[in-house]
């Protein structure tokens, strides 16, 4: 369904059940090989940092950047990933970060906002 939608998906990709992917920008999202996105998890290629500005001055600023998820990365449960980031290669997103910044390749992330803590040893 995902892909009907314009959303970029690779091979062996799995989706467990009630991944959001961006309702109105679903065609900036690309998802590499080997990619696994888990129950409850969120990815979202815009953003509306203002929204309350809007409502007091009816100034509205949406940003809208794409959003990469490389081969072999694992986004677990309840994670939300945010417009513009790139998430690495064979990289492993903890349970209900929030991640706003780009991560590294290799890398373990966790919290809110997502911090990396733990680099994983390049096998390939």
């Amino acid at each position: 369904m995902q892909k009907s939608r314009g959303v970029i998906i690779g091979k062996n990709c799995h989706f467990c059940p009630y991944v959001q992917i961006d309702l109105i920008y679903p065609h900036l999202v690309n998802i590499g090989d080997n990619v696994t996105l888990g129950s409850n998890c969120m990815i979202f290629a815009h953003t509306n940092p203002t929204a309350n500005l809007f409502l007091k001055t009816g100034e509205y600023k949406r940003k809208v950047e794409p959003v990469t998820i490389k081969s072999g990365a694992v986004i677990t449960p309840g994670s939300i990933i945010m417009a513009g980031i790139t998430i690495g290669k064979n990289s492993i997103i903890s349970p209900g970060s929030v991640v706003t910044q780009n991560v590294p390749d290799f890398s373990v992330v966790v919290g809110n906002p997502a911090r990396v803590i733990k680099r994983i040893k390049d096998t390939t």
